[in-house]
């Protein structure tokens, strides 16, 4: 695992997050459309073997 992992996580959910964010705007005027919302979760790190794992976030869920 890079040490970068943490990080790299926390940039891949912000980047679905942003791309929820645009699709709730694209559908604000559509009566049928329900919005939906990102939930994040933290990773928490682990040490398996000798390698560490580095925590970081993760979307756990997209709620409507």
């Amino acid at each position: 695992m890079s040490m970068f992992s943490g990080g790299r996580s926390g940039l891949n959910a912000a980047k679905q997050a942003l791309t929820t964010t645009s699709h709730n705007i694209a559908n604000a005027n559509n009566p049928d459309y329900n919005p939906k919302e990102e939930i994040v979760a933290t990773e928490e790190g682990e040490v398996p073997g000798a390698r560490a794992v580095e925590p970081g976030v993760r979307i756990q869920n997209v709620r409507q």
